[in-house]
Parts: C-alpha cells; structure tokens; sequence
C-alpha cells in the first residue's frame, strides 16, 4: 500500500520544466517578431529628441495630474523649495502619465518615420 503523505516534489516543477522549448527559437513568428522589434529599434535612433520633448510637454499641458501640482503649489506655496512637499502617490500618477506620454510619442515618430520610409 501506497503512502498517503504528501510529497511536495511530485507536485513541483523543477528548473528545466520552466525552460521554454529549444526550437522556441527557430520559430518563424518569432523569428518575425524579433526582426520587427529590430527595425522599431533602428528607426527610434533616427528620432529626435528634442521633438519627443515637444510633443510629450504639449501632452502634459492638458493633464490633470500637472494642473493639480501647479494648483496645490500655486494655493499652498512649499517654503523650502529645495524640498517640496506632494503625498508619493500623486508624483506616482504624474511620473505614469510622462511616461505615458514618451512611450505615444515614441511610437507616433517612430511610426511616422517607417510610414514615410516606406519600410512599414
């Protein structure tokens, strides 16, 4: 007869079941995709900064999270401006919704950049 006790290692995946399969790699969808994420990557070098900056403050001149900031500091001035005062979760929503903002303008130039390329 069989023992009843639970072997947490029947149940257990060990380190080389979690290792995705070999020809994982030479998979043609993959092979595309990786391919794609290159040329994104190639294109995004081409991208200038400065017009990603003008596009990501255009964004954030119609967010409500910087117009809360300029309001709180504008109603409730920070006395030691080398150390102002804002609870963490309102910088945390203002630093998302930058980065929001560069990942779309990223994508918008880069997108515009291969249109007119002609490599999309």
């Amino acid at each position: 007869m069989e023992s009843q006790a639970f072997s947490p290692a029947t149940f257990s995946l060990s380190a080389v079941d979690l290792l995705p399969p070999e020809d994982s790699d030479d998979d043609e969808a993959t092979q595309e995709s990786n391919a794609r994420l290159a040329r994104y990557a190639q294109v995004a070098r081409l991208v200038d900064v400065e017009d990603i900056i003008e596009c990501v403050c255009a964004t954030l001149k119609e967010s409500t999270q910087l117009r809360w900031l300029v309001e709180d500091a504008l109603d409730d001035p920070h006395p030691d401006v080398t150390r102002p005062k804002v609870h963490v979760n309102k910088l945390l929503k203002m630093g998302r919704a930058v980065l929001e903002a560069v990942a779309i303008a990223v994508d918008e130039q880069v997108s515009l950049l291969a249109v007119t390329h002609g490599e999309d």
